[in-house]
């Protein structure tokens, strides 16, 4: 059932795209990106091609372009921990740091390996490791010194990986990608990579491709086409989402109900319900996208093949036109769902032109969201409410559109 869920919402997306507004701007257009991250409300970084990297200082509006490393060095992954200071790792051997918010960059490649790196993780300013292949690096002094932690075969490669606490350390990726038939599979440590375990194997799926984590205990990896869940830290994983008809690349979480996940032709997918369900977002774009990250629960980024995408609705389109049937009256439909938290969508039915206002009241009558204001043609539409920075409570919601008027409730439930 949950399967049938996505391919129809993938079809009526498609059906809609053409009238539907764009929850997501193209903001900066470049080569590729394999990440991005959010370091503050404001600076932004994403990762580029021949050495490059990007930023920007407004929250995603405005971007710049530095050469960090040399030509033929592409970027992978970045790891952030806190506002000024953040590390990049890549191709040939590039791994660099910075301490001034991605101002300027500090070269930390290992003198005693040679990696094309795919995947870096750090604990703190002192504590990180890469991963190249089979092979993962760790230092200890913030990449003065790097020592070799775990030596596998080629036929590993690791693609992402995540410093949990000063002891546990788990890297994500595929097997036999030489040949043969590859496998995603999730390795752990839990005494600083002295000593390893193999926690989950995942047949017919070609590659982990991302793994992020919410906090110590929660946390998401992510295959071409399933999304896993962990609860206690990396020990055990469960198949939470298996999708149809895409290939994915990238995974963030806001909370432990509202993730996100984007792939090849522009995809970007958003769950409220810790991933039983899935929304496909409108991007505007076809292009891969390979990464993406959130600030909050509105503001967000994505980056990948020419493009970096930005939003301050959490992606949300605000109002879109659902059917061009024209419906024999006027109506305003029970929000869905309800109780909700922290989104909700609210369908009206227009049987001819007008003008419409869609208005939130909280339960003293205060108007607190203003959602439609504008001439619309005959149709049925939905309008989507994000609710993040109200608390629970009852509201209420008006629609007038000329000489019709309706107020329904809603419960929101944090």
């Amino acid at each position: 059932m949950k399967k049938m869920v996505l391919i129809f919402t993938l079809i009526y997306f498609s059906t809609c795209k053409l009238s539907a507004q764009v929850g997501w701007d193209t903001v900066f257009n470049t080569y590729i990106s394999e990440n991005i991250k959010f370091l503050n409300h404001n600076i932004v970084l994403a990762t580029g091609e021949d050495g490059a990297m990007h930023r920007s200082s407004n929250g995603g509006i405005n971007w710049t372009s530095q050469n960090v490393g040399n030509s033929g060095q592409r970027f992978q992954e970045i790891s952030v921990i806190d506002s000024s200071l953040a590390f990049i790792a890549g191709d040939n051997n590039a791994v660099f740091k910075t301490t001034n918010g991605g101002l300027s960059w500090i070269n930390i490649s290992p003198q005693n390996f040679f990696g094309f790196y795919q995947t870096i993780s750090f604990l703190n300013s002192n504590r990180g490791i890469i991963g190249h292949q089979g092979k993962i690096y760790a230092t200890t002094n913030g990449g003065s010194n790097w020592a070799s932690i775990r030596s596998l075969g080629s036929h590993i490669a690791y693609k992402s990986s995540v410093y949990l606490s000063p002891s546990y350390i788990i890297a994500a990726g595929d097997s036999n990608v030489i040949s043969g038939p590859s496998f995603g599979i999730i390795d752990y440590s839990s005494d600083n990579g002295n000593t390893w375990s193999r926690r989950i194997i995942v047949s017919n799926d070609l590659s982990f491709k991302d793994l992020e984590f919410l906090n110590s205990q929660i946390g998401i990896g992510l295959t071409q086409r399933k999304l896993l869940k962990t609860t206690d830290g990396g020990l055990n994983w469960n198949v939470q989402y298996t999708f149809q008809n895409v290939d994915l690349n990238g995974c963030t979480l806001v909370n432990q109900n509202i993730m996100y996940v984007t792939g090849f032709n522009g995809i970007i997918l958003r769950t409220i319900d810790g991933g039983m369900n899935w929304d496909l977002q409108n991007t505007g774009i076809t292009s891969h996208l390979r990464s993406i990250d959130f600030f909050d629960a509105n503001l967000g980024v994505a980056s990948g093949d020419f493009k970096i995408l930005k939003t301050t609705t959490g992606g949300i389109t605000p109002i879109i036109l659902f059917s061009t049937e024209i419906p024999n009256q006027f109506s305003l439909s029970q929000n869905y769902p309800n109780p909700f938290n922290p989104t909700t969508k609210i369908r009206f039915a227009l049987p001819k032109s007008s003008f419409a206002t869609l208005v939130v009241y909280d339960a003293l009558g205060r108007e607190v969201a203003i959602l439609v204001n504008e001439q619309l043609n005959a149709g049925t539409y939905e309008a989507y409410w994000n609710a993040d920075r109200f608390s629970s409570g009852v509201y209420y919601y008006k629609l007038i559109a000329g000489d019709f008027t309706e107020t329904k409730k809603m419960v929101l439930v944090k």
